[in-house]
């Protein structure tokens, strides 16, 4: 994180404070591993049913939407999505360790629970989804794409 902010430093010459960085190291963690999990899940499925566009297209609209990835700010339907949407929490969450102050009225807490919440569900999905696929694709001989 501290080459981050140098970098920024060097090459824009803007000075970054980060108001929590303990927070944001646990929200780029949670973060990581659900877009880990989500991407297997999405993996699985395009193995299984080897027409990814639908897939592709789907996951293209709800993942910017119901991720967290626009800012609360933008309007009150996007505070209400991002309130409600358990993926959206750990994007949140780095804007708020980040700016330091709070995106939505949940406190920090309570959006670390659910964050560590999502992820664990999407980690025990994403086990159950591999071996079965795992065992599926190795039964039927169609390992591959082909």
């Amino acid at each position: 994180m501290a080459s981050l902010v140098i970098s920024f430093y060097v090459v824009f010459g803007l000075t970054i404070d980060i108001r929590n960085p303990v927070l944001l190291t646990a929200s780029i963690i949670l973060a990581s591993l659900q877009l880990l999990f989500i991407s297997t899940i999405y993996a699985m499925l395009v193995v299984r049913l080897r027409s990814n566009w639908v897939i592709t297209d789907i996951m293209q609209f709800l993942m910017p939407a119901l991720g967290g990835l626009i800012p609360s700010e933008a309007s009150r339907y996007v505070m209400l999505v991002n309130e409600y949407s358990p993926i959206a929490y750990p994007f949140v969450i780095m804007r708020e360790a980040a700016l330091g102050y709070l995106e939505l009225p949940i406190p920090i807490t309570y959006q670390l629970f659910y964050s560590v919440t999502t992820v664990a569900s999407l980690f025990i999905v994403t086990t159950m989804l591999i071996r079965i696929f795992d065992k599926r694709l190795r039964e039927e001989g169609k390992l591959g794409l082909t």
